[in-house]
């Protein structure tokens, strides 16, 4: 601070004078006794989130700032604000999930956008959103009757009973589909030829469900049938209540004429993992096929026998086809045999 004396500047305290002639020519001797008092200056470091508030004024920028105050001595006082802002974040996720999602120790089950505040590395809020779409898995069942066994996704299932298989539906999420199987055996059936009365008669030797309807090759649907003396080879096929089927039951009459087969077609093992065994014997001199076909009908095999050879032999590779149910078709003239094979 100063103070000016007849165009002088005086910035010191201490006693000054100066001399003048007064009005009736005489010297007069004027002393001035100053204090000078310095005005004050300061300034104020601040670091504040978004703004900061100083005597009523918001500032949200970075930068210094001064105001002028007077102090108790009637100086000025200079303050100087040196501020810097730091900004706090928002920002957003998108987040899909199955059934619930965990955030920050939450669970959330429902489609809807939460908000989580954090503290971030210069000690300002960071705000972050979650949006957040919940697919929910789905559950379901499905009820099947068949006989002897069932293919669900390649496995096949001989027993009754409650089987669970988990999907990925299209929102990626679990559908776990129960399958209530019931499984009905179907007959297993034997010829029985009494030569004294001239009758055939299909017994079922299983335990599956009557009533039953039986069909022989001649046409005949009863369970009994008297032989024909121009028919030397006959087969039946028998039907239970649920609808299964049995295998083709062959049956030959002895007559002195060669017969068409020398025993029963034979398939083994039965069901089968890998190689199946094909068996049977022929002595006249007729057209024989052989076919396998799947359950939709498609022929997945076929071969004309060589009848100069009596009996027949042959492994098949049951491995390249998908496991389920595959028929055994034996073709003699008009005649067909058929038998079940299920493929493990």
């Amino acid at each position: 601070m100063t103070f000016t004396w007849d165009g002088i500047v005086y910035d010191s305290t201490g006693s000054y004078t100066n001399m003048y002639v007064d009005q009736n020519g005489c010297d007069s001797s004027m002393t001035l006794n100053l204090t000078i008092i310095t005005g004050s200056a300061g300034s104020l470091d601040i670091t504040a989130c978004d703004d900061f508030t100083w005597d009523g004024v918001v500032y949200d920028s970075t930068g210094s700032y001064t105001n002028i105050y007077t102090g108790t001595n009637g100086c000025d006082s200079l303050i100087t604000l040196n501020l810097t802002i730091n900004n706090s974040s928002v920002g957003s996720v998108d987040i899909t999930a199955c059934d619930d999602f965990t955030w920050d120790g939450i669970v959330y089950d429902s489609t809807g956008s939460y908000t989580n505040t954090y503290s971030g590395a210069n000690g300002c809020d960071s705000l972050m959103i979650l949006n957040l779409t919940i697919n929910n898995s789905s559950v379901g069942s499905v009820d099947i009757t068949a006989c002897d066994d069932f293919t669900w996704d390649g496995i096949v299932y001989d027993s009754t009973g409650s089987y669970t298989n988990t999907y990925t539906d299209v929102n990626g999420c679990d559908s776990v589909m129960t399958l209530n199987l019931t499984i009905n055996v179907g007959p297993v059936v034997e010829i029985i030829y009494n030569s004294s009365l001239g009758t055939l008669t299909a017994n079922n030797i299983t335990g599956s469900t009557s009533p039953y309807t039986w069909l022989w090759n001649t046409g005949e649907l009863t369970q009994s049938i008297s032989v024909d003396p121009s028919v030397l080879s006959y087969w039946c096929v028998v039907s239970d209540a649920n609808g299964c089927l049995s295998d083709t039951v062959y049956f030959s009459i002895t007559t002195g004429v060669d017969e068409i087969l020398d025993s029963r077609l034979l398939v083994y093992p039965n069901p089968v993992n890998d190689i199946l065994n094909i068996d049977f014997t022929f002595k006249n001199n007729q057209s024989v096929e052989l076919k396998i076909v799947n359950i939709l009908g498609e022929v997945m095999y076929f071969e004309k026998v060589n009848q100069i050879e009596l009996s027949y032999s042959n492994k098949f590779d049951f491995s390249k086809f998908s496991k389920g149910l595959y028929f055994i078709k034996l073709k003699l003239d008009k005649n067909v045999i058929t038998q079940k094979v299920i493929l493990q």
